[in-house]
């Protein structure tokens, strides 16, 4: 088989107010928060200067960059202009030195999370500011053909906002729950134009997980779940791609459609910079308890598409790579039932 495509997946950056002396996000007055809403502990730029490092060591094989939202510990526009220079060219003194990964295109495959829709500063409730318009394209979107691969496979993409139809002083605001349901009845009617073709594959961008097993925050509510489902089904998406747990997962499933079963594959990314220590353990999503554990190690995701030559199928292979203090690399240290690679073979339907 041939490696066709690679993209980089990242997810919950949470760029927060720096720090002129450490460069890190600097500490938030509402420390108490932490353990609810641990994205307000804002970025480490240790963990900056490795993502840019494990990006340049993939240059040979020009990936994309997939970003499935958080670029904010509380919407603030300062946070937005630092997370937007450092993801579209490079951040420069005092804010950090000269560290970036120089993707112009970055908001190509790119979406908001939960963060990015507060106000401003670290209280939750409360309409976004002006900048997240400014920094994301308008979602939700459906590309079509983004990229062709051999032998005329097509991958196309799609982008929601998970957190849409949350109110801005609602409880689900509190909870950092998705819903949705009006995006996707919007795309639903863009889609019934657009049949998927014989080599068309798709792929939803998405903040919120399908998949987390909590029962109260962090979910997905009910009636956004059964209609993600129902749409997934009905316009032939393969792959889910989200973040949002500040865990990294990768789980195959199935749901129900029209009498049958359709699979889908959801690639979860947990938080790539958050400023926080190196220890590893994804037990929040693999040991049926699924409480928050603000020490997790960050994540990211490598994507790789390969044509598997003689039939209408792509093989979609995924790996997570784990934050340790010599950079991005596979974990080592992880108990033999939880995936940290997964390939996945993408059928036409």
């Amino acid at each position: 088989m041939n490696r066709v495509a690679t993209f980089v997946h990242i997810s919950d950056l949470h760029f927060g107010p720096v720090d002129l002396k450490t460069r890190d996000s600097r500490e938030p007055r509402a420390a108490e928060l932490h353990r609810v809403f641990d994205g307000l502990l804002g970025h480490g730029y240790l963990s900056l200067c490795r993502l840019e490092r494990f990006w340049a060591g993939l240059a040979e094989e020009s990936p994309r960059l997939i970003v499935t939202g958080d670029l904010t510990s509380c919407g603030n526009t300062d946070e937005f202009e630092t997370a937007v220079a450092f993801l579209a060219d490079q951040l420069v003194p005092p804010r950090g030195n000269y560290v970036g990964l120089s993707h112009p295109n970055w908001k190509d495959l790119g979406i908001s999370g939960n963060h990015d829709n507060w106000p401003g500063k670290p209280t939750v409730l409360g309409g976004p500011p002006a900048a997240k318009a400014q920094v994301f394209r308008t979602m939700p979107y459906f590309d079509r053909h983004v990229l062709t691969v051999g032998d005329g496979y097509t991958l196309s993409f799609l982008g929601i906002d998970t957190d849409a139809d949350v109110g801005p002083r609602s409880y689900r605001r509190l909870l950092a729950q998705g819903a949705f349901h009006s995006q996707l009845a919007q795309l639903d009617g863009e889609l019934n134009n657009f049949l998927v073709e014989p080599k068309e594959f798709r792929v939803l961008l998405l903040h919120h997980s399908s998949q987390y097993p909590g029962t109260t925050a962090l979910k997905i509510v009910p009636k956004s779940l059964a209609a993600l489902y129902d749409f997934a089904a009905k316009h032939s998406i393969s792959v889910l791609l989200c973040g949002h747990t500040h865990v990294p997962c990768l789980k195959q499933f199935r749901v129900p459609y029209a009498g049958n079963s359709i699979p889908l594959f959801e690639a979860c990314c947990g938080a790539t910079t958050l400023r926080r220590s190196f220890a590893f353990d994804a037990s929040d999503w693999h040991g049926g308890r699924p409480e928050r554990r603000d020490w997790l190690s960050n994540s990211l995701l490598v994507h790789r598409v390969f044509v598997e030559g003689g039939r209408a199928a792509l093989e979609w292979r995924t790996e997570v790579f784990v934050e340790g203090r010599d950079g991005f690399s596979r974990p080592s240290n992880v108990p033999a039932h939880i995936p940290m690679e997964t390939a996945v073979r993408l059928n036409s339907r």
